[in-house]
């Protein structure tokens, strides 16, 4: 029972919630994308674009790029620059998106100065685990962190240059400030670093969720000349049924490689996932590794995982939250494994069978976006029918909507694809 109290633990804890900046403890690569992708941008100076659904492991993965290429820098000064653009889903127009970018990419430079004081919270972290998986984190933590520590000296001192410059005493005031250009304010930080040899990697999240996407291109294609010869690890997202407008496609390819995450696909993929997870929780009360794998093995029989994976296709993130309720649920039930009963959740957390209505707009939406008046049309019925179909599945949570009045348009979500794959 302890086992299962402790998988759950982590479970909760670990699986759904965990810091990308102890991902390595983790981590499981799919497809070899990260190692091999962390080649092309460490070693071969170029720029990706990692595609795919909302939630299907974008962030991770790109955490696991720069993972592995700081691992494999061959000596080189690299610095990870991560690249939140917070707000992104609320810029009007290309002048906003641009002010939003930079001051995204500027507080990324910023931030890269505090490596030794994240070094020393890994390290603080990781004591709380038993010695066997502490050695194995701290050997790989040990491997990135100090080279990214002297590239983040460089980046202190081009920062401090830049406000001596400025007549600014804080960096805070810097990022604040309106006067200042803080494309201008990158650049000045970014060619000090080139001057020492240090190489940024800009890990760069969130642009993904600008609702425009001609706005999007837009500023792919007007930025074109700040992204070539960069080293950039670019998150791009689009719902089901909805693939990226071709001018997206084209403004991107002119300065970075494409390359598409399916997620989790295959049984022993998530096995394997899962796997990982477990034994890092049951890690915590059984200090002897050998043990801790065997009953890391044995706590779900193969049904339960074959369920899990067919019930909600290859978002990660919902395969998890499954595991987590199962958990919870074996451990309620006294037992020592999860079973195929297990699987199934409880009342207002089941994901429920549609009905024949609600599959078949599912359908029509995992095709495209539709609006109400598209959806009468494509199935032949009335639009009273289809409203109310539409007003439950938004409570379901397995649709959105986009837009309002008659430019409304529906899209499904993850949950919905689940839904649709259980019809």
């Amino acid at each position: 029972m302890n086992n299962l109290l402790a998988a759950q633990q982590y479970v909760t804890r670990w699986l759904l919630n965990y810091d990308d900046e102890y991902f390595a403890l983790l981590y499981h690569d799919i497809d070899d994308l990260a190692p091999s992708t962390a080649t092309e941008v460490f070693q071969h100076g170029r720029s990706v674009s990692i595609y795919g659904v909302k939630g299907i492991g974008k962030t991770t993965l790109m955490h696991g790029i720069l993972w592995y290429g700081l691992q494999n820098s061959q000596g080189q000064k690299f610095l990870p620059v991560i690249v939140s653009v917070t707000g992104a889903n609320s810029v009007q127009n290309l002048a906003e998106l641009e002010d939003k970018f930079y001051r995204a990419v500027l507080l990324g430079l910023i931030l890269s100065n505090t490596v030794n004081e994240r070094w020393k919270q890994a390290k603080e972290h990781l004591s709380k685990f038993t010695p066997w998986v502490v050695s194995t984190a701290v050997s790989a933590v040990g491997l990135v962190f100090p080279p990214a520590a002297l590239a983040s000296d460089v980046a202190k001192e081009g920062t401090k240059k830049l406000l001596e410059k400025l007549g600014i005493a804080e960096a805070e005031k810097l990022l604040a400030s309106r006067d200042i250009d803080p494309k201008i304010a990158c650049d000045f930080i970014i060619k000090e670093l080139g001057d020492k040899e240090v190489h940024p990697v800009f890990v760069i999240d969130e642009l993904d969720k600008v609702l425009n996407e001609s706005l999007l291109s837009d500023f792919f294609n007007g930025h074109q000349g700040w992204f070539q010869g960069k080293r950039t690890i670019i998150s791009l997202s689009y719902t089901f049924g909805m693939s990226f407008k071709d001018a997206t496609i084209t403004s991107v390819k002119r300065f970075s490689e494409l390359k598409r995450v399916n997620g989790v696909t295959t049984l022993e993929q998530f096995k394997s996932i899962m796997g990982k997870r477990l034994l890092l929780g049951i890690s915590q009360i059984n200090s002897n590794e050998k043990e801790a794998r065997e009953i890391a093995e044995k706590i779900f029989a193969g049904e339960a995982y074959e369920k899990i994976l067919n019930n909600y296709v290859p978002i990660l993130h919902l395969m998890l939250e499954a595991a987590y309720r199962s958990l919870h649920r074996a451990v309620k039930g006294n037992s020592t494994q999860v079973l195929l009963s297990d699987t199934v959740e409880e009342s207002d957390n089941v994901i429920s069978t549609p009905t024949k209505i609600e599959s078949l707009i599912l359908n029509k939406l995992s095709e495209s976006n539709k609006s109400p008046a598209d959806l009468a049309n494509d199935l032949s019925r009335d639009t009273p029918t289809i409203s109310r179909s539409l007003k439950s599945m938004l409570i379901k949570d397995w649709i959105g909507k986009m837009g309002g009045g008659k430019n409304v348009q529906y899209f499904i979500k993850q949950k919905g694809e689940a839904a649709r794959h259980m019809s």
